[in-house]
């Protein structure tokens, strides 16, 4: 994951960074979904608005134009993302998902994304159920805290509509590390049958990211679940990773408990005891002026009910600039962690591919 790093970017703006792609790892370390791993008023009325513009002194166009745009202008576009995801297991069950978001700057300085789309399940004996999610997200700050908070509603073609919610806030501790803390209720959309039995939850829980030194970087996190089905869950997951130049080298540590086993009620993978402990490396090269490109590999022991399985993994992603403002990434994983409980041999595959739009 790169970093979008100018010189204009603070050590504490770093490392949020830092803390939002060590975030991200997680989803590549479990089965995909797993985790789900962001005041001032404004009282402009037309006629004031009006009023200034008359006492505005003859410019030319351009200024006026200017003028009016920054005296009415509510919500200045920022970005455009397009996110396609496609996820697919050798047992028949796919999920796709496709997100474009559009994300702005409000008149504060605080920004708000809108997140439609289109995502499709499918998994054996069961009809495919299709998705379209709206959700709107706001990011600023309260109380001097970098916060995020967003709501947002899912329709489905064969099941009752589901609202969301999500909120996080952090606090800055000192200029190297940072804590935050995460709550979500949503539709758990781990797959088809999870869609169609309507299955919900809510997931909370704190996030540390401490930049140890230059090159080394410590982040973990703890949640805690409880699901509309009755069920309850604890993860944890811990990453120390150093860098030495084109190469990162890292550590990871995965806990997943449930306190039921409900993968043949519900539909979703819910160990009684789940670890995988494995080691990770990561070589990241800006091969051209226009072409960035990491590749990783990992390799560890997986445990599941008592039963320790070796456990890999590799990957890779390119960001091609097409445009000065257009970015594109393409992103392909493969695990062979487990992602439900049967005895066979579980493999999973990942393709992403995101267009981002710099407005």
């Amino acid at each position: 994951m790169l970093l979008n790093i100018d010189s204009n970017t603070t050590p504490i703006e770093v490392l949020i960074q830092r803390e939002e792609r060590e975030i991200k790892k997680v989803w590549y370390l479990a089965a995909p979904q797993n985790l789900n791993p962001s005041l001032r008023e404004t009282s402009t009325s037309f006629e004031d608005v009006t009023e200034d513009l008359q006492t505005i002194p003859e410019t030319s166009s351009t200024d006026n134009e200017e003028q009016t745009k920054k005296l009415t202008s509510f919500w200045d576009l920022e970005s455009v993302t397009i996110d396609f995801r496609y996820f697919t297991t050798n047992f028949e069950q796919d999920n796709l998902l496709i997100q474009p978001r559009i994300t702005g700057t409000l008149p504060n300085g605080d920004r708000l994304s809108l997140t439609s789309g289109f995502n499709r399940f499918q998994q054996p004996e069961i009809d495919s159920i299709q998705n379209i999610p709206l959700q709107f997200d706001w990011e600023g700050k309260i109380a001097g805290l970098e916060s995020a908070i967003g709501t947002g509603i899912d329709w489905f073609d064969r099941v009752t509509p589901a609202l969301s919610f999500r909120a996080n806030s952090r606090v800055n501790i000192g200029e190297r590390a940072s804590l935050s803390f995460f709550v979500e209720h949503a539709p758990y959309k781990f797959n088809a049958k999870t869609v169609e039995n309507e299955i919900t939850n809510w997931r909370y829980g704190p996030n540390l990211f401490w930049q140890i030194s230059p090159d080394t970087s410590f982040f973990s996190l703890v949640r805690w679940g409880r699901y509309s089905d009755g069920n309850h869950e604890q993860q944890s997951f811990s990453r120390l990773e150093h860098t030495s130049g084109e190469f990162q080298l890292a550590a990871n540590l995965f806990n997943w408990r449930y306190r039921e086993d409900k993968e043949i009620e519900s539909g979703y993978f819910s160990p009684e005891d789940f670890l995988v402990i494995n080691g990770e490396l990561i070589w990241n090269k800006n091969i051209f002026s226009w072409l960035d490109c990491n590749l990783s590999a990992s390799v560890g022991q997986q445990r599941l009910q008592g039963q320790w399985d070796f456990v890999y993994g590799y990957g890779g992603r390119c960001t091609t600039t097409l445009a000065e403002d257009i970015f594109w990434d393409l992103d392909y994983r493969f695990s062979n962690v487990l992602g439900d409980n049967s005895n066979s041999r579980y493999n999973s595959e990942t393709w992403r591919t995101i267009l981002r739009v710099q407005l």
